[in-house]
């Protein structure tokens, strides 16, 4: 009886601790808002915009600008696709959980400057259409 308390107990330790590295990854991840891609892409003063959704999104419908990697690939394709890992380089996705993990993976690969798209292609068509 009382291992299995301890069990429990150990159980809820490790999902806190799991909550916290994902609320502190997510406070500390660069975001862009809905609003200041949609100023910038008015200005044409976007830099390179990484769509990372499923093949079948991606057909769907994008922004028009967007390079297509879907998120299974970025990691074997990124540094061929873009080599330059100082590249300023919005990553979205369909609603933000897809692109919010390819930034991580992009900034612990060398590039310090991706930044994820608050809301994804969702909220983007909310404001285009």
């Amino acid at each position: 009886m009382e291992y299995t308390g301890h069990k429990k107990n150990v159980q809820m330790w490790v999902l806190l601790v799991l909550y916290k590295q994902d609320f502190y990854s997510h406070v500390h991840m660069k975001y862009i808002t809905m609003e200041d891609f949609l100023e910038r892409e008015k200005t044409g003063q976007l830099p390179i915009l990484l769509d990372v959704r499923e093949p079948d999104e991606w057909a769907d419908g994008h922004i028009d600008t967007a390079i297509h990697i879907p998120v299974a690939q970025v990691a074997g394709t990124i540094e061929t696709v873009i080599p330059d890992k100082n590249a300023e380089i919005i990553v979205y996705c369909a609603s933000g959980g897809r692109s919010r993990r390819v930034v991580e993976e992009l900034v612990n690969m060398g590039y310090p400057h991706a930044t994820n798209l608050d809301g994804g292609f969702f909220v983007y068509q909310m404001h285009t259409l």
